[in-house]
């Protein structure tokens, strides 16, 4: 309602939010898993709605959701969080082929390891590992997501829809 009063409209959402709990399968608990649902997948679901209604009535608009590469292929140590950002991917799809109608765009970003607080407290050997796994030899970087984000914000991107773009510099886990 404060977005509607003070501009009228909206454009772009961008779903960014979301929490990584590392456990293994046997280990993970309710209260791990809870606050990744809640945080990664309702908060997600609800903001969609949100800008839905809003967009909806103004017949355009485009809906981000960021997930994560492990959504897309698993790792270990991950399957809670996994389930939660393949979650996002399967909500941006089927929210693509309904919201279409209206106007609205909705496409999923994939990031792979990016420099971000999620990865601060891994241990260099960790990160010269994963390093090793992508392609491109290095660590994304904030501004690479922040670019893609902006492609899908523009009218460059008007056709694009019901997509998962992976932005990991080709790392195979």
């Amino acid at each position: 309602s404060a977005i509607k009063k003070k501009f009228e409209r909206l454009d772009v959402l961008v779903n960014n939010a979301g929490i990584m709990e590392t456990n293994l399968l046997t280990m993970i608990n309710d209260e791990e898993f809870d606050r990744m649902v809640d945080l990664n997948i309702k908060g997600a679901l609800y903001c969609m709605q949100r800008a839905t209604r809003m967009m909806s009535r103004q017949e355009s608009g485009k809906i981000i959701n960021i997930s994560s590469i492990i959504g897309r292929f698993g790792a270990p140590g991950h399957t809670a969080y996994a389930a939660t950002k393949a979650a996002i991917i399967a909500m941006s799809l089927s929210a693509a082929k309904e919201l279409g109608t209206f106007g609205i765009t909705v496409n999923c970003i994939a990031p792979g390891i990016i420099e971000t607080d999620l990865i601060k407290n891994l241990k260099e050997d960790t990160v010269k590992n994963i390093t090793r796994q992508i392609s491109l030899s290095r660590i994304g970087k904030p501004i690479e997501i922040a670019n893609t984000v902006l492609f899908l914000s523009s009218g460059l991107s008007d056709y694009i829809s019901g997509q998962v773009i992976g932005v990991d510099g080709c790392y195979s886990i």
